[in-house]
Protein backbone atom coordinates (compact mmCIF):
# COMPACT_ATOMS: atom_id res chain seq x y z
CA UNK A 1 0.00 0.00 0.00
CA UNK A 2 1.56 3.29 -1.12
CA UNK A 3 1.77 6.16 1.33
CA UNK A 4 1.00 9.77 0.47
CA UNK A 5 4.23 11.42 -0.67
CA UNK A 6 5.79 14.07 1.54
CA UNK A 7 5.18 17.60 0.36
CA UNK A 8 7.79 20.24 -0.34
CA UNK A 9 6.42 22.37 2.51
CA UNK A 10 6.66 19.41 4.93
CA UNK A 11 10.27 18.87 3.88
CA UNK A 12 11.17 22.55 4.30
CA UNK A 13 9.59 22.64 7.77
CA UNK A 14 11.43 19.48 8.85
CA UNK A 15 14.83 20.33 7.34
CA UNK A 16 15.46 24.09 7.33
CA UNK A 17 19.13 23.53 6.40
CA UNK A 18 17.91 23.16 2.81
CA UNK A 19 15.98 26.44 2.70
CA UNK A 20 18.31 27.90 0.06
CA UNK A 21 18.03 24.89 -2.25
CA UNK A 22 15.72 25.53 -5.23
CA UNK A 23 12.26 23.94 -5.04
CA UNK A 24 12.84 21.94 -8.23
CA UNK A 25 15.99 20.35 -6.82
CA UNK A 26 14.34 19.39 -3.54
CA UNK A 27 11.28 18.04 -5.36
CA UNK A 28 13.51 15.91 -7.60
CA UNK A 29 15.10 14.25 -4.56
CA UNK A 30 11.73 13.88 -2.81
CA UNK A 31 10.35 12.09 -5.88
CA UNK A 32 13.44 9.89 -6.05
CA UNK A 33 13.12 8.97 -2.37
CA UNK A 34 9.40 8.25 -2.82
CA UNK A 35 10.29 5.52 -5.30
CA UNK A 36 12.16 3.81 -2.46
CA UNK A 37 9.56 4.25 0.29
CA UNK A 38 6.20 4.24 -1.52
CA UNK A 39 5.33 0.61 -0.73
CA UNK A 40 6.48 0.56 2.88
CA UNK A 41 2.94 0.77 4.27
CA UNK A 42 3.86 2.26 7.65
CA UNK A 43 2.96 5.50 9.39
CA UNK A 44 6.50 6.85 9.18
CA UNK A 45 7.12 6.23 5.47
CA UNK A 46 6.75 9.93 4.56
CA UNK A 47 9.32 10.84 7.24
CA UNK A 48 11.65 8.20 5.82
CA UNK A 49 11.13 9.69 2.36
CA UNK A 50 12.12 13.14 3.61
CA UNK A 51 15.15 11.79 5.49
CA UNK A 52 16.37 9.94 2.41
CA UNK A 53 15.88 13.03 0.25
CA UNK A 54 17.81 15.17 2.76
CA UNK A 55 20.59 12.57 2.90
CA UNK A 56 20.93 12.54 -0.88
CA UNK A 57 20.83 16.34 -1.04
CA UNK A 58 23.59 16.56 1.58
CA UNK A 59 25.72 14.04 -0.32
CA UNK A 60 25.21 16.11 -3.46
CA UNK A 61 26.59 19.16 -1.62
CA UNK A 62 23.34 21.03 -0.95
CA UNK A 63 22.22 22.57 2.32
CA UNK A 64 24.04 24.14 5.21
CA UNK A 65 24.16 23.96 8.95
CA UNK A 66 23.01 27.56 9.19
CA UNK A 67 26.11 28.54 11.11
CA UNK A 68 24.90 26.70 14.20
CA UNK A 69 27.57 25.85 16.74
CA UNK A 70 25.74 22.59 17.47
CA UNK A 71 26.45 21.52 13.89
CA UNK A 72 30.20 21.59 14.55
CA UNK A 73 30.08 18.35 16.54
CA UNK A 74 28.10 16.72 13.76
CA UNK A 75 30.81 17.79 11.32
CA UNK A 76 33.40 16.10 13.53
CA UNK A 77 34.98 19.19 15.09
CA UNK A 78 36.41 18.30 18.49
CA UNK A 79 38.33 21.53 19.08
CA UNK A 80 38.64 24.90 17.43
CA UNK A 81 41.17 27.73 17.80
CA UNK A 82 40.87 31.07 16.11
CA UNK A 83 44.11 33.10 16.04
CA UNK A 84 46.10 31.00 13.59
CA UNK A 85 43.18 28.71 12.78
CA UNK A 86 43.55 25.28 14.32
CA UNK A 87 40.74 22.72 13.99
CA UNK A 88 40.72 19.13 15.24
CA UNK A 89 38.40 16.56 13.69
CA UNK A 90 37.06 13.34 15.15
CA UNK A 91 38.57 10.28 13.48
CA UNK A 92 35.26 8.43 13.81
CA UNK A 93 33.26 11.13 12.04
CA UNK A 94 35.84 11.54 9.31
CA UNK A 95 35.88 7.77 8.73
CA UNK A 96 32.08 7.57 8.58
CA UNK A 97 31.87 10.45 6.13
CA UNK A 98 34.67 9.11 3.96
CA UNK A 99 33.08 5.66 3.92
CA UNK A 100 29.82 7.04 2.55
CA UNK A 101 26.58 5.22 3.11
CA UNK A 102 23.77 6.25 5.39
CA UNK A 103 26.08 6.86 8.34
CA UNK A 104 27.79 9.69 6.47
CA UNK A 105 24.99 12.19 7.25
CA UNK A 106 22.60 12.67 10.16
CA UNK A 107 19.75 12.44 7.65
CA UNK A 108 20.96 9.03 6.51
CA UNK A 109 21.08 7.89 10.13
CA UNK A 110 17.47 9.06 10.51
CA UNK A 111 16.53 7.15 7.36
CA UNK A 112 18.04 3.94 8.74
CA UNK A 113 15.95 4.36 11.91
CA UNK A 114 12.77 4.60 9.82
CA UNK A 115 13.94 1.74 7.62
CA UNK A 116 14.27 -0.50 10.67
CA UNK A 117 10.87 0.56 12.01
CA UNK A 118 9.05 0.11 8.72
CA UNK A 119 10.90 -2.74 7.04
CA UNK A 120 12.65 -4.54 9.86
CA UNK A 121 11.52 -7.62 11.67
CA UNK A 122 11.94 -11.34 11.38
CA UNK A 123 12.47 -12.92 7.99
CA UNK A 124 11.78 -16.59 7.34
CA UNK A 125 14.03 -18.34 4.85
CA UNK A 126 13.44 -21.79 3.45
CA UNK A 127 9.88 -22.12 4.73
CA UNK A 128 7.17 -23.62 2.58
Amino acid sequence: MAHDPATLSDFRARYPAFASVPDETVQYWLDDAYDTTKDWGCDEAAKAQMALAAHNLALAGFGDAGGEVSALAEMGVTSFKSASMSVSLSDGVVSARAGGGYSSTRYGKDFVTYLRRCRGGPRLVGCA
